[in-house]
């Protein structure tokens, strides 16, 4: 997540207190009613009724789907169940009865392993295995839309010490940002791959003395910019198909390493790369070799092929080699004004220093969007405006909202950029913002959900973006 742009935003909410309106908000929906007293939790019911509003597409599976649920027990849809014959299964492995929402994962308490492979689809948004505290697999494979998860919190052992029992974990074609497995030291096998939203993902501290040992981690085909596998010991290492523009490995072993192929977007009009700047941790002495018009080894230009040719080096992570392809396209540079509240986007770069120089903020990149070409045949315009009363700026694929701003005074600014790609760009709505700075956009949900959290209202997908 980008921490220039935390930084302004922690600046924003505090204006906003100070005026009174985000405070006003808060207090209007902090009552004492939502504080949990001790005694007040409410306990699990005895018996539950087996339909959709309570466990969704579940209770289109058959009972074979649930492992050691007691045989007496029949899963009829209207009827009751008993929750301790719930809590009695181990395994839900999903067949291709379920195409919906799985709701009711508190119920199996006992659960060791959930599948969703077999399944037609899984169309959470969420799902929550909180309560499932003695997870060992998981394997989420059909939830296309899912860009939330809770992973299963603690179990206590025979010595009352919290345990995390997650061993095997699989996550596949998510609209996840980020995984956060650092708490289960007990994994032995992490496949999550083609989540290509996915910007993070973090892992079990390996250490000097006790380092982590799994048999598989698969990281391939995701948004990562880096990972930290310092004292792991892996015998199937796949990276292959991120964004990582350099790694030290120095510290990790493995037995099969696969680093493969990376990708990173430079600006379409660039002639030059400073790889010394521009790529996080890269150490100059470890680029082993280029294809490019020229490179200086000494400070880390880059001058980029403009004729078609590849543009690309090979990086020693002392583990292995792993080839960075440098790929044209429009990374949106977003800069936030201080003084109004405004965040703009822009991919001119010269457009970008006079607004640093005006006193803007450059809070880095806030997606990657395709080149004018590519988005002229693959994609659509995302439509720029701007309200010269308030100073601030819009951003819309939707044709008629722009003509309809259009004729209460903004002015037109013609396509700011091309919406293409897989990666989700998020917009959201301050109905407290006086004048500029209403709009914010990201491709992190967190981020997303956060401000919704201060008041913000989400509108969805404004577009979509290459990373």
């Amino acid at each position: 997540m980008n921490k220039k742009f935390f930084a302004a935003l922690a600046s924003a909410t505090m204006a906003f207190t100070a005026s009174g309106s985000i405070a006003v908000f808060a207090d209007d929906f902090v009552e004492e009613s939502n504080v949990v007293e001790p005694g007040d939790l409410i306990p699990v019911p005895t018996e539950v009724v087996w339909n959709e509003a309570n466990f969704g597409a579940l209770v289109k599976e058959q009972k074979s789907a649930f492992s050691k649920l007691p045989g007496t027990t029949e899963l009829v849809e209207g009827k009751k169940v008993k929750t301790a014959d719930l809590a009695e299964v181990t395994e839900i492995n999903l067949t291709a009865n379920t195409n919906g929402e799985i709701k009711g994962l508190k119920y199996f308490t006992k659960l060791e392993k959930f599948d969703d492979t077999n399944a037609t689809a899984v169309t959470n948004e969420a799902l929550d295995f909180s309560a499932n505290v003695k997870l060992k697999t998981l394997s989420v494979k059909k939830a296309s839309i899912l860009n939330g998860i809770e992973l299963p919190k603690a179990d206590k052992n025979e010595d009352d010490e919290d345990v995390y029992r997650l061993e095997t974990v699989t996550l596949n074609k998510t609209k996840l940002t980020s995984v956060d497995l650092a708490n289960y030291s007990n994994l032995d096998s992490v496949t999550v791959t083609e989540n290509y939203n996915l910007k993070e993902v973090a892992l079990p501290k390996g250490k000097a003395s006790a380092k982590m040992a799994l048999t598989t981690l698969d990281l391939s085909k995701n948004a990562l910019e880096t990972i930290n596998l310092d004292h792991y010991t892996i015998t199937n290492l796949n990276l292959n198909g991120n964004h990582i523009g350099a790694l030290d490995l120095s510290k990790t072993t493995a037995t099969t390493p696969n680093l493969g192929i990376q990708k990173l977007y430079v600006a379409e009009k660039a002639a030059n790369v400073d790889l010394d700047k521009e790529v996080e941790g890269l150490s100059l002495f470890k680029v082993e070799s280029t294809k490019s018009k020229k490179y200086v080894q000494d400070t880390g230009e880059f001058t980029l092929n403009t004729d078609g040719k590849e543009n690309s080096y090979v990086y020693n992570t002392e583990l292995a080699t792993m080839t960075v392809k440098l790929a044209f396209a429009n990374p949106m540079n977003r800069l936030y004004n201080p003084n109004s509240g405004e965040h703009f986007y822009t991919a001119d770069l010269e457009e970008k220093a006079a607004l640093v120089a005006l006193g803007w903020n450059d809070e880095g990149y806030g997606w990657v969007s395709p080149t004018v070409e590519d988005g002229k045949a693959n994609g659509k315009p995302v439509y720029r405006l701007y309200n010269p009363n308030a100073g601030d700026h819009h951003y819309t694929m939707d044709e008629r909202e722009a003509r309809t701003l259009e004729t209460y005074g903004w002015k037109a600014e013609g396509t700011g950029w091309y919406s293409a790609g897989s990666v989700t760009v998020w917009r959201q709505y301050n109905p407290y913002a006086n004048g500029a700075g209403s709009h914010n956009y990201t491709t992190d949900r967190a981020e997303n959900d956060y401000l919704v959290s201060l008041g913000w209202v989400g509108e969805g997908q404004a577009w979509r973006a290459l990373k």
